[in-house]
């Protein structure tokens, strides 16, 4: 029986090749889509995962009351003592460990020099907590010895080639370090996905030794710390006695606010990479919002595709009614009927499936590129991957083939052999509701890419207070560093070079912050500032606007001195009529630091999500981590070269590493364009599945009324009457989809939107575009069936059948 229902399966697609093709191509299509999608979802979810701690590993955040830093109170550091605390007080913590992370470390290995991007200083504890599979030498033990360092695989085959790496040294250099470490253990690569990667990892209390830096201190809160519960434990139980804790240890030494210290939490380490929202955070951090997002999408497309069969066979189903008439008068059953038309979908499916492999295959190194993820699909070597696409295949066949399946085994045989089937108006009933359900998808796919591309050419053309363009941005290390000065000078001796300008930040992404301090000051009084530490030449280089007062200036010694350069925010939230002279800032002894020499006028020291904030400029060049050069337009390339040259003249062991400003500032905005680009194809591809349908249907339509129409030419109709007979059925469904697309893309957007600081409004043409282009889209699709039956000889129309 089963090879019967194949076979019949199989003639039928012979039979019918244009619509098999167009079912095959919209499910392909559709689960291609879905299963592109679903990789991305399962290594976003898979994270962290791997370590066989993991339903037992925490990560300790805090909340600092009344420290609002980039919109949040919490934070993913915490004091270094915090960790060594926790597993002296709570027995429930069978280990805890702290972790830093530097960034841009000069490795040295004899004459060789690497550029590594994180080094990670942890303590032992570090390798009993995560699976860290030791492949060489020792493990965690190793980190006892301050000067001893481990390795993964891949940083071991980078730095000593095909050798032993473990009893070689090597050298870091960074900030004020320039050590020697010995190698001492190689551990096996971390999967990638971790929300952190190691690849150096050194002893956390040589940080102290380096940067004579108290570890013990409950103040300095720079660290990440990690613990391990015992099996049952509850952290909930645990963030309760966290409180005491706090209060006991902190005392007058941690952060308070209005007689409130930071409240501790334990955050499930599985969690973090999707749902971690903290200040500084570190590793590889991801949104389950888009996550979610991006999942939703999936299965809209997925439906639409089982939508679009359902619609197609439940049409064609009219031209089986005799066969299911036949079959029924010979004795078979409503089953029997439904297992047959479930074979078809399935047959179908399952071509689909392979062609979506095909389509996966091809589409997914660009996928990779787009969500910045290596993402895996290999059936062979992925035992889950060949069940979960048969699986896939199955429920999509069984809820694309059901409903046609009921329909036509629905059909009394009587009327099925007289070739009239079930209700006629039933069946097109329910292809006019599934067509509203289509289109309104797609519309609502297209609305949001409008809006999402709008906000993003508002982010492009808003003016953000500061210049952008040809802006060349360096990080100073090795001599580049401790000759700044010197370096800069040399800059300048080109014509092609405008300026130089050195600070502690760009003004895009500042990210330091205090509370303003002056004397006299209330106590009670507590503004949070945003400071940039800078040179003379910032504000010049960057076209920062005055509002009153003057910038920094050589020609004023006092500013050597001491000198604040406040925004107008900063003037609105002292509530200083005119600040210019005002003593700014506190020394330790509680001295001024300086005076306000001017206002500038506010730019968007952030991106568009948050205000504006209150912000000091305070001339200090020795606190510089960035180097800001200004090009003349020209011959950029000779300019770069020689940018380059003075930076191997002074840096030679660092390499030469670059980004121009206008780069950097349009990566903070990644996310979105990522976003857009993904509305835009989920809705070209919705859009395309939906058209497949419509054209299938447009034909069959055309095809059952093949007679009608040659009756109304006969009778003396145009061509053009007949294409607007034909094309009004679909159209007015079209429209019906739009007053549903309409609401959902609204609420949608501005949902959306709410998450900028700075944004469009929602505006009728944008609605209007998306209803414009679903019409222009429905026309040509219906058009060119329509066009092409209306063309047709009357005489051949009523001679049809």
């Amino acid at each position: 029986m089963f090879k019967n229902y194949l076979t019949v399966a199989w003639r039928n697609i012979k039979r019918s090749k244009a619509y098999s093709a167009l079912n095959i191509l919209g499910l392909a299509v559709g689960m291609a889509v879905f299963i592109l999608i679903m990789l991305f979802v399962r290594t976003e979810t898979s994270y962290d995962h791997y370590h066989a701690n993991a339903r037992n590993i925490y990560r300790v955040v805090q909340e600092q009351p009344g420290n609002v830093y980039l919109g949040s109170n919490v934070f993913a550091v915490t004091p270094g003592p915090l960790a060594a605390a926790m597993a002296q007080d709570f027995p429930e913590v069978l280990a805890a460990t702290r972790i830093d992370n530097w960034g841009n470390v000069l490795v040295r290995v004899g004459d060789k020099s690497f550029m590594e991007r994180e080094i990670h200083w942890t303590d032992p504890q570090t390798f009993e907590i995560f699976s860290f599979p030791i492949v060489r030498g020792e493990g965690g033990s190793a980190l006892t010895d301050p000067f001893s360092v481990l390795l993964s695989e891949s940083a071991a085959a980078r730095f000593f080639g095909g050798d032993d790496p473990v009893g070689r040294t090597l050298a870091l250099q960074a900030y004020e370090m320039d050590s020697e470490f010995k190698v001492a253990g190689v551990f096996r690569d971390l999967p990638m996905n971790s929300h952190f990667v190691m690849n150096v990892v050194a002893p956390f209390e040589t940080i102290g030794k380096i940067q004579q830096t108290d570890l013990t201190r409950w103040g300095s809160n720079s660290y990440y710390t990690y613990v391990l519960l015992e099996d049952g434990a509850d952290p909930r139980d645990l963030e309760i006695k966290l409180v005491p804790f706090i209060a006991k240890y902190e005392a007058e030494r941690g952060w308070r606010h209005e007689g409130r210290h930071s409240r501790y939490f334990l955050q499930a380490l599985t969690r973090i990479h999707l749902h971690s929202r903290a200040n500084f955070d570190f590793g590889l951090i991801g949104d389950a919002r888009f996550v979610n997002l991006f999942a939703s999408i999936a299965v809209l497309v997925l439906v639409i595709a089982c939508v679009n069969y359902m619609n197609l066979a439940t049409a064609r189903s009219l031209k089986r009614t005799k066969e299911v008439g036949l079959r029924k008068v010979v004795g078979a059953g409503k089953g029997q009927l439904v297992r047959q038309f479930l074979g078809d979908a399935m047959v179908l499916t399952f071509l689909a499936l392979m062609l979506a492999v095909g389509f996966v295959l091809a589409a997914l190194p660009a996928f990779r590129r787009f969500v910045e993820r290596d993402i895996a699909f290999d059936p062979f070597r992925d035992a889950a991957l060949v069940p979960g696409l048969v699986l896939l295949a199955a429920v999509v066949g069984a809820i694309a083939g059901s409903y046609p399946a009921l329909f036509v085994s629905g059909f009394r045989p009587v009327a099925a052999l007289k070739g009239t089937g079930a209700s006629r108006a039933r069946g097109r009933g329910l292809r006019n509701g599934l067509i509203v359900f289509q289109f309104a998808a797609s519309i609502a796919l297209i609305i949001c890419t409008i809006v999402v591309s709008g906000q993003l050419a508002f982010i492009r053309n808003t003016d953000m207070g500061y210049d952008r363009d040809q802006i060349l941005v360096l990080t100073p290390r090795g001599g580049v560093r401790t000759a700044l000065g010197a370096f800069q000078n040399e800059l300048r001796s080109h014509p092609a070079v405008v300026g130089v300008a050195a600070s502690s930040c760009l003004p895009n992404n500042v990210t330091s912050s205090t509370h303003a301090q002056w004397p006299g000051r209330p106590e009670d009084l507590e503004i949070p500032i945003y400071r940039i530490d800078a040179d003379y030449d910032l504000p010049e280089l960057y076209g920062l606007e005055l509002a009153r007062g003057r910038s920094f200036s050589r020609d004023y010694p006092s500013d050597a001195g001491g000198a604040f350069l406040l925004n107008e925010s900063a003037q609105k939230a002292l509530g200083w009529d005119d600040p210019i002279g005002r003593e700014f800032g506190l020394t330790r002894e509680g001295k001024a630091t300086g005076r306000i020499v001017g206002v500038l006028q506010d730019f968007h020291m952030h991106s568009l999500h948050l205000s504006i904030m209150p912000l000091f400029i305070f001339l200090d060049p020795a606190r510089s981590n960035r180097v800001s050069i200004k090009l003349r337009g020209g011959d950029i390339p000779a300019a770069l070269a020689f940018v380059r040259r003075t930076w191997e003249k002074f840096a030679p062991e660092y390499p030469f590493e670059y980004a121009f400003f206008d780069e950097i500032f349009d990566r903070a905005y990644r996310v979105e364009r990522r976003l857009g680009t993904m509305f835009s194809a989920f809705a070209g591809l919705a859009v395309l599945i939906a058209c497949l349908g419509l054209l299938g249907l447009a034909s069959f339509t055309a095809e059952q009324k093949t007679k009608e129409i040659g009756i109304r030419k006969v009778l003396g109709a145009s061509s053009s009457g007949v294409v607007v007979l034909l094309s009004r059925e679909f159209m007015k469904w079209v429209v019906v989809a739009n007053v549903i697309a309409w609401p959902v893309g609204y609420f949608a957007m501005r949902s959306w939107l709410e998450s900028f600081a700075y944004r469009i409004d929602l505006t009728v043409p944008m609605f209007l575009g998306a209803t414009l282009a679903a019409f222009f889209v429905a026309a040509v699709t219906i058009g060119a069936q329509t066009c092409r039956a209306a063309a047709a000889n009357p005489a051949d129309s009523i001679r049809y059948e």
